[in-house]
């Protein structure tokens, strides 16, 4: 199966009620563009994305009518920072520190 564009979301009505295939896709890999992968249900198929596509967890990458295959993006460590003071400055300064890093950095608004 190929997969060149993301159609959507698994919670997309479209998507209603097809087999899904799922295929797990780290950090590392959601921004590769060309990849061979293998679904948990042992179907192969070829990523060949755009360029600055980022592969996002439950988006559908391919569809024959039947089935979807959907991305899953397992749980990874990250680096978790909390700033008594969310000001432009600190917000400057971390991304200078963790910029060079290519580590995943998840951002939310837990306190």
């Amino acid at each position: 199966m190929i997969a060149d564009t993301v159609l959507g979301h698994i919670d997309d009505p479209a998507f209603a009620g097809r087999r899904q295939h799922h295929v797990d896709i780290g950090w590392g890999d959601a921004g590769k563009h060309r990849q061979l992968v293998t679904t948990d249900t042992g179907l192969e198929v070829r990523i060949m994305l755009p360029r600055g596509v980022f592969l996002h967890h439950d988006a559908v990458i391919a569809d024959d009518g039947h089935a979807v295959v959907v991305v899953r993006r397992p749980a990874e460590p990250a680096i978790q920072v909390r700033f008594a003071d969310n000001t432009a400055r600190a917000m400057l300064m971390l991304g200078h520190l963790l910029g060079n890093q290519h580590a995943p950095v998840d951002v939310d608004d837990d306190g």
